[in-house]
């Protein structure tokens, strides 16, 4: 499996509603072991990060095509492949 940093800006203003079907997507991604993290830059308004993992850049980038979000055309994204070096993800296979 590859690791992938997904980062996040917001282009137009979100509702609750797709905020909540965001959470779902992420809470989706996570159970299935895609997601590793997500996370919001609280210095950086707007902006966030996700490390997904999945067998190639295509498949990576399927998921994140799916998001609420960018399919409603509320954020914008970047891939980037990483390799962890250390820590929990380092560790997954």
């Amino acid at each position: 499996m590859a690791h992938f940093l997904v980062e996040i800006q917001f282009v137009a203003a979100a509702e609750q509603q797709d905020l909540l079907e965001q959470r779902a997507f992420l809470e989706r991604i996570a159970n299935d072991r895609s997601l590793l993290l997500a996370a919001v830059l609280p210095q950086s308004p707007g902006k966030g990060l996700a490390i997904i993992r999945a067998p190639s850049v295509e498949a990576a980038k399927a998921i994140y095509n799916d998001a609420p979000l960018f399919k409603k055309g509320i954020i914008g994204w970047t891939m980037t492949e990483i390799t962890p070096t250390y820590g929990i993800a380092a560790n997954l296979a």
